[in-house]
């Protein structure tokens, strides 16, 4: 019963701040054109117990990059006139895509280049944006990065969508750091494979099944 009042209480707190933040730009004038974003950056932090929260069916959490279950978090927005309430979009974006994103509202680009990608016309429904168009290759991948190494890719190529992973966190039996706190990203605290470790995301979210060349679908 404590878990679950400290639990509401966090959300009842995290909702008066929200509201603050829009009723200040309220009464300034702003709200009308102003893009609210809010959502996390990570998910539950599974490696601290039962507190930490589950991202299930989802592998990892919070710490434990670049699985689907650790990066892979909701986001609501909020642009009066421009996006249609309540309407959802299913296509993932990435926090990199954040800086691009804000060059093409101001019409501006800046040095040096980021691999973000603008989702302003993903979410006005548009087909056109400021960015330069991305080949199809490029517009359907996702890079997770853990500091400055790359990890993994999440790859949509036709109708599946693949987790590809270079280096991963060594993680115990049940997945976990094992540490109570972030795993590493590089040196001793990651394993770094030879061949690429692919996941079927579309046919296996729990990444269970890891693809071969005998098993490749």
């Amino acid at each position: 019963m404590t878990k679950l009042f400290a639990l509401l209480f966090s959300v009842i707190e995290m909702d008066d701040a929200v509201g603050q933040i829009l009723e200040a730009l309220s009464i300034s004038g702003l709200k009308e054109n102003t893009l609210v974003y809010f959502t996390s950056d990570h998910g539950a932090h599974i490696d601290i117990g039962e507190k930490g929260g589950s991202n299930q069916p989802y592998k990892g959490g919070k710490g434990i990059d670049p699985s689907e279950g650790g990066i892979r978090v909701p986001a609501i927005m909020k642009w009066p006139g421009k996006i249609t309430a309540e309407s959802t979009i299913d296509e993932p974006i990435s926090m990199l895509d954040f800086r691009a994103t804000i060059e093409d509202l101001v019409s501006q680009k800046y040095q040096p280049a980021s691999d973000g990608k603008s989702f302003l016309h993903t979410i006005l429904d548009k087909e056109e944006s400021l960015q330069e168009e991305a080949s199809p290759q490029q517009s359907k991948v996702l890079r997770h990065y853990c500091g400055t190494n790359l990890h993994a890719l999440r790859i949509k190529y036709q109708s599946y969508i693949y987790k590809v992973y270079r280096r991963y966190p060594k993680v115990n039996k049940d997945g976990h750091c094992g540490r109570g706190m972030l795993c590493g990203c590089f040196g001793h605290d990651i394993d770094e494979f030879k061949d690429l470790h692919i996941y079927n995301l579309t046919q296996d979210p729990t990444e269970n099944v890891l693809l071969t060349n005998e098993n490749k679908t």
